[in-house]
């Protein structure tokens, strides 16, 4: 559920707590059970601690620079650089690693939902680079939390992703070896390691304190909602 929770992000994260609510409320109309509330807020207590752990992971990996970093879960900023040997597949863009989406709107229950119905996903290395040095990237199993270019038409959307040279990047995830270089000198240690996936991996345009902040928010909107279903269970 960590590792979940931390590839989607946290907005989608909230996304999902709100969908827990709405399908408690729904199933407990059609079938007055208070064990559907109180189930959907064991559910609330799962997504509280699953945010608030991710959030504690962001305040306690202290920022490194590129050639200080150790092996284990790191936090590094710096820009996207490095050859670019893909093209993106719906604004050719050349990029390091892109997820392209195509949706369409679709009536379920009763309401409008959007449905994936294409998902494509291509990950490559990149470096991530500031004033100390540069450090292998590969994207693989990262939640690619960036702005993305959308194009809608009727009753479909297009969502594109994209990593591109020279965008400034916050990345946590986990440092190992790496497995194109011998071992380095001791003055440039780094250069033997690269960033991957882990328990958390993400690669994300916002800064630390924005990431934070809507973990935040996820956590305490999972835990009111927690405590509302519980007292509901309880009051009907």
């Amino acid at each position: 559920m960590l590792r979940f929770l931390s590839k989607i992000g946290p907005l989608p994260a909230l996304g999902i707590q709100l969908a827990v609510l709405l399908i408690s409320f729904q199933l407990y109309q059609e079938f007055y059970s208070p064990l559907i509330l109180f189930l959907g807020a064991i559910a609330s207590i799962v997504m509280l601690f699953v945010s608030y752990r991710i959030k504690n992971f962001l305040e306690a990996i202290p920022t490194s620079k590129v050639r200080s970093v150790a092996m284990g879960m790191a936090e590094l900023k710096g820009e996207a650089s490095g050859e670019t040997k893909l093209t993106s597949p719906m604004t050719k863009t050349k990029c390091f690693a892109y997820h392209y989406l195509e949706q369409k709107r679709q009536r379920i229950n009763n309401s409008n939902v959007w449905v994936t119905t294409k998902d494509d996903r291509k990950d490559g290395y990149f470096y991530i680079k500031d004033k100390t040095g540069e450090l292998l990237c590969y994207t693989k199993g990262a939640n690619l939390d960036l702005p993305g270019k959308t194009i809608h038409g009727f009753n479909t959307k297009r969502i594109e992703t994209i990593v591109t040279q020279g965008t400034k990047l916050f990345v946590i995830g986990h440092i190992k070896e790496n497995p194109f270089v011998k071992d380095a000198t001791s003055s440039e240690g780094y250069k033997d390691l690269m960033m991957g996936d882990g328990e958390i991996f993400i690669i994300s345009n916002n800064s630390e304190k924005s990431l934070r902040k809507w973990y935040g928010v996820a956590t305490v909107f999972s835990g009111l909602s927690a405590f509302g279903l519980i007292v509901l269970g309880f009051l009907i």
